[in-house]
């Protein structure tokens, strides 16, 4: 019989060398900050004729709610996408560094090398080639559902008939639903997929499938509570936010006057926006809790990295896979 999983908090459990998680995950932060504020201080022109261009937008909508001016969008505009793409690729490959870290440690008890752990050796590309398979398995995936929504459409708009159309909904919704379940189910089969390569030593995606055999509802669950407990501490730490920050700002928001004088009710909201964006000291407390964001960011990425880790871990004592050689 398989042992127990007790996967939810083994991103915790205490090991023989202690730091090892909190030096990755300061070095992702740190590293992270760096690659913002690179972004930031070589497109600063065109991020602020961007939010001069969108300051011009709010006040004209704040003289004029219902009818505001449409201003041209500036030239810049066109030219952030493309940097905020190299963005976001060195962004991913440092967030594959992380997992790579934190799965080293976890699964094969590696510490160290590179910068606090964080190294560009083969681990992390595995890591990395392991997210470019999910982002193409998450575009066959919504893209089938389309088709299949479209197909059964089709066929119920050939049946004709208003009853017919009613069933056909029916049917299009019980086969989504049915569709998203299945996905989720193989999600879930093949979510320690990282975990595994970084086990085995090799890219390793659909073995991961024999590593949560019979353990689906251990995997299923411990991922469910962290994300329960993820979104209640997220909504404590909106909530504060938003009475410290939002709730000066919006306190002449009346919610009725949007029936009954949408224009007064359009000037009062964006009136407020513009003295969120005009206030120092609002601003700076907007930072603050973007860095305790960011920071219940982290500890989460650990403890569902840990849930993966320890279904590998598991599956290499039962023998369901093999271990990476010295």
């Amino acid at each position: 019989m398989a042992e127990s999983l007790d996967a939810t908090f083994f991103a915790f459990r205490k090991r023989e060398q202690s730091g090892v998680l909190t030096r990755a995950a300061v070095a992702f932060v740190i590293v992270g900050a760096a690659l913002v504020a690179a972004f930031m201080f070589a497109m600063w022109g065109s991020i602020s004729t961007v939010m001069g261009w969108y300051a011009q937008m709010l006040s004209a909508a704040t003289q004029n709610p219902s009818a505001a001016p449409m201003i041209a969008p500036p030239a810049a505009l066109f030219t952030l996408g493309p940097a905020y793409l190299l963005f976001i690729f060195a962004f991913f490959v440092l967030l594959a560094a992380f997992e790579a870290a934190c799965l080293r440690w976890m699964v094969r008890g590696e510490a160290g090398g590179g910068f606090m752990g964080l190294s560009l050796g083969a681990d992390t590309w595995r890591v990395y080639a392991t997210y470019w398979v999910w982002f193409f398995s998450f575009i066959a995936g919504y893209l089938g559902l389309i088709l299949m929504a479209i197909f059964l459409g089709g066929i119920g708009g050939a049946m004709g008939g208003e009853s017919a159309a009613g069933g056909t909904i029916m049917i299009v919704m019980l086969a989504c639903a049915a569709y998203l379940l299945a996905w989720l189910y193989v999600s879930v089969r093949l979510a320690p997929a990282a975990a595994t390569s970084i086990g085995r030593g090799r890219f390793s995606f659909f073995k991961a499938w024999s590593v949560t055999s019979g353990r689906f509802w251990a995997i299923f669950g411990a991922f469910l509570l962290l994300a329960v407990i993820y979104i209640v501490a997220g909504t404590i730490l909106s909530t504060i936010m938003f009475s410290v920050v939002m709730a000066g700002a919006f306190s002449n928001l009346d919610p009725t006057m949007a029936a009954t004088n949408p224009d007064a009710f359009l000037q009062a909201y964006f009136t407020g926006i513009m003295s969120l964006f005009s206030n120092p000291t609002t601003i700076a407390v907007f930072v603050v809790f973007q860095l305790i964001s960011w920071a219940l960011y982290v500890v989460f990425y650990i403890l569902f990295y840990g849930v993966n880790a320890r279904a590998v871990e598991a599956a290499l004592a039962e023998g369901k896979i093999e271990r990476a050689s010295a």
